[in-house]
């Protein structure tokens, strides 16, 4: 059910929040905090309405034999919708690329450019037939160069 807002309003004589101010109303307790957003509190909001999440990934290390974003601990199941690619160095060629954790990865996107420090790519596909990560699924970063570095910012959505 879509909580409507309550008829309550700030009481501009109230000099400091108290610990019951939510329990009796005066407080509504239905914002989530920075440190409460748990994989419970990302679903789907209604049909056809999702709240994104976004995954950090540096690579700082050699990834041509792929470094696990999650290596079969994905928290839920989710669809990977982008995927960003900062370089953080110059490597001649250099590309990353987000896969599947399948014994053989299957790719999720094409080889994004990651060659001239501080450029700004986008993977220019991302195949759906590999793009849902299954919960304690795998999700791999792989490199075609031991010096490729950057990071890789994934936005995704939770699929149940």
């Amino acid at each position: 059910m879509r909580r409507v807002p309550s008829p309550f309003k700030p009481d501009p004589n109230l000099d400091e929040v108290c610990p019951n101010d939510m329990g009796n109303g005066i407080i509504e307790d239905r914002h989530i905090g920075n440190d409460e957003i748990l994989p419970s509190k990302i679903a789907m909001v209604e049909a056809k309405v999702a709240v994104p999440f976004v995954i950090d990934f540096p690579v700082t290390a050699d990834a041509t034999s792929g470094l696990p974003i999650f290596d079969e601990d994905a928290p839920f199941k989710f669809e990977v919708l982008e995927v960003i690619v900062r370089s953080k160095t110059a490597s001649a060629l250099g590309t990353i690329q987000v896969t599947d954790g399948a014994l053989t990865p299957n790719p999720i996107t094409d080889a994004i450019v990651c060659a001239v420090n501080k450029v700004v790519s986008r993977a220019g596909t991302i195949d759906s037939a590999f793009s849902v990560v299954p919960k304690n699924g795998s999700l791999l970063v792989f490199s075609n160069g031991s010096t490729d570095r950057g990071l890789v910012t994934i936005i995704a959505v939770k699929r149940d």
